[in-house]
Parts: C-alpha cells; structure tokens; sequence
C-alpha cells in the first residue's frame, strides 16, 4: 500500500529562499512540508544593495529594510503549517551567494529555491537557482 503522505526530509537545518515571487513561494510551501519536525526552517530573504555612479554600494535604506522586513513576514505566514522552528534572515548581497554564505554557516542540510518562470532577459546572467545549483557544497532542492 501507497501512502499519499509526503515523506519529511530529515535535515537539522533547511534554509529556504524567499523573495517574495511566485516561484520563491512556492519553494517555502514546499519546503514548509517538507521539513523534519526536529529541523529548524531558515526562510532568508536577500535585498541586493543598490550601487552608485562612483561604484561604491551603498547599503539598503530604512524603507527597504521595512519593505524587506514585510516580505519575511509573508514567507512566515506561506510556512505556517510546517512543524520546525522558523527563524527568517533579512541579508544584504547577491541572492545565490548569501544563501550560499548562511547555508554553510548554519550548516543546512539542504537548500530550497524557486526556479523563476520569467524568460530571461540576458543570456549571461545567470540565475539565483542555476548559481546555487551550481555551488552549492549540500543538497539543493529546486521546485519549479
């Protein structure tokens, strides 16, 4: 017999980008049932800091960090059925390498991203989902 249950991914940390899209959203909800009733859920929202014409970047203002603070809120609330401790980090940088930076630092198991369903404007740049792929040292969980 079949169980229609998901199976629960047993990781001790599980960092989940969220940036407020539909594909990041659906990685929380995914990785919200998913989660290991013992792991802790890092749901990690990255603002890229805006640059100026002298090429010194500038860190995110105070409204952004609301705005940023908003967006966090929102992926609690999307992960609201997952049984784990859910902590939400607001980062400042490139999206893939600061999900890349926490991951190793927290010592997750296992990261989640969104895979975007946008047609990409610039051949060369690479994605969020294609670098952390790319990188990653531990497992990475792709929803579509």
């Amino acid at each position: 017999m079949v169980s229609s249950r998901r199976k629960r991914v047993v990781e001790s940390t599980m960092v989940v980008g969220y940036s407020g899209t539909e594909g990041a959203a659906r990685a929380v909800v995914r990785a919200a049932g998913v989660v290991d009733p013992a792991s802790e859920l890092l749901i990690v929202y990255v603002r890229e800091p805006a640059q100026s014409i002298s090429s010194r970047i500038d860190d995110i203002n105070h409204k952004d960090r609301q705005r940023q603070q908003a967006v966090l809120a929102q992926g609690r609330k999307l992960a609201h059925q997952a049984p784990a401790d859910i902590e939400t980090i607001a980062a400042v940088g490139d999206p893939a390498d600061e999900l890349l930076r926490i991951a190793g630092q927290r010592r997750a198991g296992l990261i989640v991203v969104g895979r975007g369903r946008a047609p990409r404007i610039e051949l060369l740049h690479q994605s969020v989902c294609e670098k952390v792929v790319r990188e990653a040292s531990t497992c990475v969980l792709v929803v579509p």
